[in-house]
């Protein structure tokens, strides 16, 4: 295939997403929370066990990955439900921001004991009620949960602040 001036200017222009996933771990009518602790956004805040997809890794992948990293579960790979997707513009304190997809499931089942396995990034571990979540939960994990308790699958963040 022939690349032209075109076909170029227009790959150029398509945003580069990144891609996250969250674990949506319930507990009767409590979720998990994890306090963020020195990661450089949104400290002392909680939020759900999540990170980014890597490069040659698939969702899912990353899922199992970060369950197993930061808070000691093991789930199989068949045994996670999509429970919402978020396309989210995060603004950071510098003024720069970037666009997200994140992806929040919840495991049918699991295995081990919910523990802190990066207490250099986190300073507490704990379930909290959707009736009572802690004030400084991240505000897009609120929505997230809002909406996932709700049933509504799909939702967007962040972009109310956008000017053009």
């Amino acid at each position: 295939m022939m690349v032209t001036a075109q076909f170029y200017q227009s790959e150029k222009r398509r945003f580069k997403m990144k891609v996250g996933v969250s674990l949506v771990l319930f507990r009767q009518e409590e979720v998990l929370l994890l306090r963020r602790y020195n990661t450089g956004i949104d400290d002392g805040c909680y939020a759900l066990p999540m990170g980014g997809v890597d490069r040659d890794e698939t969702a899912i992948e990353a899922l199992v990955r970060e369950a197993k990293e930061e808070v000691n579960i093991t789930v199989l790979p068949d045994a996670f439900e999509l429970v919402h997707t978020m396309h989210r513009l995060h603004h950071l304190p510098d003024g720069n921001y970037f666009e997200q997809i994140d992806l929040f499931f919840k495991p049918k089942y699991f295995s081990g004991e919910v523990k802190n396995m990066e207490p250099h990034k986190c300073d507490e571990v704990s379930f909290y009620s959707l009736d009572a979540l802690p004030k400084t939960t991240v505000p897009f994990i609120c929505q997230a949960l809002d909406n996932i308790r709700n049933g509504v699958s799909y939702s967007e963040c962040g972009w109310e602040k956008v000017t053009v």
